[in-house]
């Protein structure tokens, strides 16, 4: 049982880095959807008024947003413990996680300033 308890630095720090991985593979989703839908001649993200496409993207931004911030948090708590041999892990999943926390409110800005719904 101590082997998998959270309160060990090292354990923190593989988990965060899973979940900060896992917060980045949200964010190259959230990309593939921006370009999927992305008109550049019209210079809009363009999607049905009644689809899925919007309630999807705000789910996923927030599923995004929610991993990498923990993930960060996470990996920012296990860091420069004296307890925790995984220093590196800890500090990637930090950085990690802070950069898909940017490109995730980025991906979200994009969504939010160019979104033209169709009928």
């Amino acid at each position: 049982m101590a082997l998998k308890s959270l309160r060990r630095f090292d354990v923190q720090a593989k988990v965060s880095l899973i979940i900060s991985i896992l917060g980045g593979l949200g964010a190259v989703g959230l990309i593939a959807l921006l370009i999927r839908n992305y008109k550049p001649y019209l210079g809009a993200v363009e999607y049905k008024r009644d689809g899925m496409y919007a309630t999807v993207f705000l789910l996923s931004t927030a599923a995004t947003m929610l991993l990498s911030a923990i993930g960060l948090v996470m990996g920012f708590n296990s860091a420069g413990q004296r307890r925790n041999n995984m220093q590196g892990r800890s500090w990637a999943a930090f950085f990690l996680g802070a950069a898909v926390l940017a490109g995730a409110f980025i991906c979200f800005a994009m969504f939010w300033v160019l979104r033209m719904p169709m009928n």
